[in-house]
């Protein structure tokens, strides 16, 4: 069956597992290497499993739908004991691992499944198994927990996959590195901390196992979530003391830790000892590095590791492009991000949303509207082949407001939910507002909020100090009070800013009793903040960077440029906002 799956005979592999079930009499055929060649060939042949899945398996009976929907059946069949004739012994045999009092052949059963699922990276059955292994209420042995470990660290469930390698060791059992490596990664996300902890037992020697390549890996993921660049440094040079060989992928993990942590210094000292000791950086290390100096905007440093890469013969990407852009915006530079764009086509290096977006944000920044615009409508042609999205349209209407057209602005705003049917996000919409506040336009910016809501977007601090200086500047006080209202009912926690407003609509506007849950949301903020009283009211310039939400105005949504390669150990891809 596996060399029928590796040689793609799809059909010869399906007629091989239906012979293994007549062979083994009924009830299911608990062997994970049946199941592995078996979902192996199901992913091979393009398994569709949307929404039209179940209709498919129903119209044909052998179509790789109707097999999913059987062979799945069957798995879960192993776990629970279904079928009249149980789990056949002779199934068994294949199993590894031991046994408890309470499991017997149908958690060897069971653990067959999980191990199918991990080894052909199958996370959701994986994870449908695992819970129709725990109704049945039977205690794990070492080979369970092994996989349902493995099976959490992919779902990033941190504290479960914790609780299972400690409840593993208190029943005696030995956790492996590679159980230790699982549950780091499972944390690496929200639970970075409680990674780093399993990283100092593994360090120290008090988990009895021998740090590899994937315990530093998984510590060094933490350190970048965590933004513990100094801690990344120090497990770095732990590896060689551990006798773990400084690889490439190891350079490249530790230089993302300094690239988010903006140590552009830490990243040419990583770069230089690559050098020394005969590592050849590949596209993602040149991509990390051009990524790092692009979050500080040295654009300079950022083009010549452009150039470096063309020297040693690796071929710059749309991703690498996309950050030396980046650099070029952050650094205030558009003639420079417009001249790589030109030799981007010249090189025949394809554009995305990043691309444009970032080429905007770079005129943007200088309040070019004009050029801002003429990429976007660019954009719009279906020569172009990638249509504006709201990053996009975000950044173009940033540079309107940038270069005092908010009128302009507005205009996009229209342009992308009417013509190019691109419902606006909070970003776009904190930017519409913005404009509305520049112009001075009350009902426009009521209006926005309005089509936010029914869009569902969420409303912040941004959101309504926006609006609430339209109203303010053409004193619409009945519409600001009534905004007011609004944010307290919706429990919009208010910022220095909305402080000022507020005051100025007491202070200006027709008598009327201050609401109380928006005097308290003050207070609140009052205190944690050490104000004694409400400051003076703000210029247009502060309000631009106030309120510290999640959509500011002025720039477009962040998007991280530098880890988008295919040249990772672990891939990620850039998600164009």
């Amino acid at each position: 069956m596996a060399a029928a799956s590796e040689g793609g005979d799809h059909e010869l592999v399906f007629s091989l597992h239906d012979e293994v079930l007549t062979h083994m009499g009924p009830g299911p055929a608990a062997n994970r290497d049946v199941y592995q060649a078996v979902l192996l060939s199901l992913r091979a042949v393009g398994l569709n499993t949307g929404p039209r899945m179940a209709a498919k398996a129903a119209a044909e009976e052998h179509s790789p739908e109707a097999r999913w929907q059987r062979l799945v059946a069957e798995m879960l069949a192993a776990c629970t004991g279904g079928g009249e004739g149980g789990i056949s012994q002779s199934s068994s045999a294949a199993t590894t691992g031991g046994s408890s009092k309470k499991g017997g052949p149908l958690l060897r059963g069971g653990n067959e499944v999980l191990a199918a699922c991990v080894a052909a990276r199958e996370w959701e059955l994986g994870t449908r198994a695992l819970i129709e292994v725990g109704k049945r209420r039977l205690a794990f042995d070492e080979q369970t927990y092994q996989q349902a470990i493995a099976i959490l660290a992919e779902r990033r469930e941190g504290p479960r996959a914790v609780q299972l390698l400690r409840e593993m060791q208190g029943r005696g059992f030995q956790a492996r590195t590679s159980e230790y490596n699982h549950a780091m990664f499972a944390c690496q996300d929200k639970n970075w901390a409680t990674a780093l902890e399993l990283f100092r037992e593994v360090e120290s020697g008090a988990a009895g196992v021998r740090m590899d390549t994937g315990t530093i890996m998984a510590a060094l993921g933490a350190c970048r979530i965590g933004k513990q660049w100094q801690l990344a440094a120090s497990i770095f040079d732990s590896a060689r003391s551990q006798e773990v060989e400084p690889s490439l992928v190891l350079f490249n993990a530790v230089l993302g830790v300094y690239a988010t942590a903006q140590q552009t210094g830490k990243v040419l000292e990583t770069l230089e000892e690559m050098r020394f000791r005969g590592v050849r950086p590949d596209e993602f290390t040149y991509n990390t590095a051009i990524g790092a100096f692009a979050k500080v905007g040295d654009f300079r440093q950022a083009g010549q590791w452009l150039s470096v890469m063309s020297w040693e013969g690796v071929s710059a990407s749309t991703v690498t492009y996309n950050c030396v852009l980046d650099a070029c915006a952050n650094g205030g530079n558009p003639q420079k991000a417009a001249e790589l764009f030109q030799e981007m086509k010249d090189r025949k290096v394809g554009v995305d949303h990043v691309t444009y977006g970032s080429l905007i944000h770079a005129f943007a920044k200088g309040g070019q509207w004009e050029a801002a615009l003429k990429y976007l409508e660019e954009m719009r042609q279906p020569s172009s082949g990638v249509k504006p999205n709201n990053f996009v349209y975000c950044s173009a209407m940033s540079a309107c407001n940038r270069g005092n057209e908010p009128a302009l602005a507005l205009t996009l705003l229209d342009q992308m939910r009417i013509q190019d049917n691109v419902a606006p996000d909070q970003y776009t919409i904190n930017e519409a507002l913005n404009a509305c506040a520049k112009g001075g336009m009350c009902e426009r910016a009521l209006g926005i909020l309005e089509v936010a809501r029914e869009g569902g977007v969420a409303l912040d601090v941004i959101s309504y100090n926006k609006a609430l200086q339209a109203c303010i500047s053409t004193r619409h006080w009945p519409e600001a009070q009534d905004l007011m209202r609004q944010m307290a009912a919706e429990r919009v926690a208010p910022d220095r800013t909305t402080h000022s407003l507020v005051e100025e609509v007491f202070l200006h506007g027709p008598p009327s009793a201050p609401d109380a849950a928006l005097l308290e949301g003050e207070k609140e903020e009052e205190e944690e903040q050490g104000e004694g009283e409400i400051g003076s009211r703000l210029s247009d310039g502060d309000v631009e960077g106030g309120g510290g939400g999640r959509g500011g105005i002025g720039d477009p949504p962040p998007v991280d440029l530098s880890t988008a390669s295919t040249c990772s150990s672990s891939t990620s891809a850039v998600t164009a906002r």
